[in-house]
C-alpha cells in the first residue's frame, strides 16, 4: 500500500503512540486481508517470533511477520520477516526500519487482536511455511519438474 504522506504517519505515531492504517495486498492473508484496518503501535521495540511489524520499503507501507531475529548491539536487531503467503520471500531488515508493531486488526464490524500468545504466533509461522511448501509443490508440478528444497525456501 502506498502512503502518500509517509511523514504524517510517522509523526502521528510519535505524537500519539498509535495510529490506524487501512492495508491493501494479500501478503498476510488470511490473517490480515485487503481492506482491514491495522492498529500500529510505537513502543520500545523488542522483537519476538511471530510478531507483526510495520515498516516502509521506499514509499510502500508493509506489515510482515518476524520469523527470525538476532541482536546486533544494544537495542538493535537484525530481522528476517515475511508475509504469511509470500513463498520464498524472506526479507532482511534492521530494527531501525521498524516504525511500529501491529497490535490489532479490525475487519468490518469485528475487532481482533493479533498480539496473541506465543503458541499462536508459532502456529501462524508454521502455517505460513506450509502454505509456502504447497505453492512450491504446485509450481513444480505445473512445470513438470522435481521439487527441490531451494524451490521451497529460496
Amino acid at each position: 500500500m502506498k502512503i502518500i504522506h509517509r511523514e504524517i504517519l510517522i509523526e502521528t505515531l510519535k505524537a500519539f503512540g498509535r495510529c490506524n492504517v487501512v492495508v491493501g495486498g494479500t501478503s498476510m492473508w488470511p490473517f490480515i486481508k485487503q481492506g482491514d484496518i491495522v492498529t500500529v503501535c510505537q513502543k520500545p521495540f523488542i522483537p519476538a517470533l511471530g510478531m507483526v511489524v510495520a515498516f516502509f520499503i521506499e514509499n510502500q507501507f508493509v506489515v510482515h511477520r518476524v520469523v527470525w531475529y538476532r541482536k546486533i548491539e544494544e537495542n538493535r536487531w537484525q530481522l528476517i520477516i515475511r508475509g504469511d503467503t509470500c513463498p520464498g520471500s524472506l526479507t532482511r531488515i534492521d530494527s531501525d526500519q521498524v516504525i511500529g508493531t501491529v497490535s490489532g486488526i479490525k475487519r468490518g464490524d469485528t475487532g481482533m487482536s493479533c498480539w496473541c500468545e506465543f503458541p499462536w504466533r508459532i502456529v501462524t509461522i508454521l502455517l505460513g511455511f506450509m502454505l509456502q511448501l504447497a505453492v512450491a509443490i504446485k509450481s513444480s508440478l505445473s512445470k513438470g519438474r522435481t521439487l527441490r528444497i531451494r524451490d521451497v525456501f529460496f
